[in-house]
């Protein structure tokens, strides 16, 4: 998964938690935004509430992060634009029970922009964007669909792909890459003719010629879809060294894959 932003969500009646400073340490470690939601704030005493907002603000600035308190519509747009930053995180009290301050919330959610550094319109860390693929897709899902085939699912980081369009996806595990023809799309479960990058969606493929069928277990997490006349060699050998690795819970986590660290 490419994630924009970190939207944590804190009982105000239970308090900054183990896992609650776990989920903004990964956060930070992943230059993610975060906007943080304190819920229900109708049961919970004044007492207990200004000591959860007291250790909530303690442990965001502990993490060059400044809570910013949103009580009305009037600082929704200033929230908004400032989240983007990475310095600035929004904070709302709300109550699901009484409706207290979901429409701040809905307003917010409403005004965020995708996050720029998950599609590569640009070079990444000085890369040459000459080297970068015209198209890029890497795969988060894999589904075989009864009197469909094989599936890929995933978000489109780079260019734009359209129906009968060729691509090449791998690296497999000698490195290659296999031709493939989309056969139809789909994105939010409607059928369309052409994705572009920012959206998610799924390709129906087809193997081109007469290799053998494809099936699920010939794809994993880590592959990528990219357009037929890239240069998939030169492209795998230089994305690897510019993804940011996180260990968490004993998992390495690296762009859209998690996978069990081996030495």
């Amino acid at each position: 998964m490419m994630p924009d932003m970190a939207l944590l969500v804190v009982g105000a009646n239970m308090g900054v938690q183990v896992m609650t400073r776990e989920h903004i340490s990964i956060a930070c470690a992943l230059q993610l935004p975060i906007a943080v939601v304190v819920t229900k704030v109708d049961i919970c005493p004044q007492p207990v509430l200004k000591t959860t907002r007291q250790s909530l603000a303690k442990y965001l600035r502990q993490n060059r992060k400044m809570p910013y308190p949103v009580k009305d519509m009037s600082q929704v747009d200033a929230a908004a634009e400032a989240v983007a930053s990475d310095r600035v995180t929004p904070v709302f009290a709300i109550s699901s029970v009484t409706g207290l301050g979901l429409e701040l919330l809905k307003a917010f959610l409403a005004k965020l922009q995708r996050n720029r550094r998950n599609f590569m319109a640009a070079p990444v860390d000085g890369m040459s964007g000459h080297v970068m693929p015209e198209v890029h897709f890497p795969i988060d899902g894999i589904y075989e669909v009864r009197g469909v085939g094989i599936v890929l699912g995933g978000t489109l980081t780079r260019g734009k792909v359209r129906v009968n369009q060729t691509l090449l996806v791998g690296p497999d595990r000698v490195g290659g890459f296999v031709p493939v023809t989309v056969r139809s799309i789909e994105t939010k479960r409607v059928g369309v003719q052409e994705v572009h990058a920012g959206q998610s969606a799924t390709f129906a493929v087809r193997v081109l010629g007469k290799r053998p069928a494809l099936r699920r277990g010939t794809f994993r997490k880590g592959m990528v879809c990219i357009a037929e006349g890239d240069p998939p060699q030169v492209w795998f050998i230089q994305i690897c060294p510019t993804k940011r690795v996180v260990l968490f819970n004993q998992n390495t986590y690296c762009s859209h894959i998690v996978q069990s660290p081996t030495r």
